[in-house]
């Protein structure tokens, strides 16, 4: 599996307080030549939130009083962010069925929470016009704008 990179350096480890990424990968399946080439964009978070019930000692042990309701313990755990390729089913399929040397994983910036990783997501999205150009193998914006339904004549391509 190809590293991440970030300003064409490999990224080891994310930066101090920060919760998440905007990627974007390629995917080139000839080196010596533009055609075939298609990119994804997405964002990926760095933990996992995690929620679990608590055991039935700890739950009576509140205010001395059983509770009717289940106590959870709310926690994190790291992502597969080293090893993630996008959510997206045709480039999940292109990953199984091609060499790692084929696609290049890129990182475009970095978020410090999950509202402004949430908007630069939209903002490269939009920037790149993802549902209008047929290279991006995105076929959605924000789960509300689908190029199926906007484009239908580019799902052809």
């Amino acid at each position: 599996m190809n590293p991440w990179l970030y300003d064409n350096q490999t990224v080891k480890n994310p930066p101090e307080g920060s919760v998440g990424f905007c990627y974007k990968i390629t995917f080139k399946p000839n080196s010596n030549s533009e055609e075939g080439i298609r990119h994804y964009i997405g964002r990926k978070t760095l933990f996992f939130k995690t929620c679990k019930r608590a055991p039935k000692a700890q739950q009576l042990k509140i205010d001395g009083t059983p509770r009717k309701n289940v106590v959870k313990i709310r926690g994190t755990k790291a992502s597969d962010w080293e090893t993630y390729m996008g959510s997206n089913k045709t480039l999940i399929e292109l990953a199984k069925n091609y060499p790692a040397s084929c696609f290049t994983r890129v990182i475009l910036q970095w978020a410090y929470s999950s509202r402004e990783l949430s908007y630069l997501e939209d903002k490269y999205l939009h920037q790149e016009n993802v549902l209008e150009n047929p290279v991006y193998l995105n076929d959605n914006v924000a789960g509300r704008h689908f190029r199926s339904k906007l484009f239908p004549l580019l799902n052809d391509t």
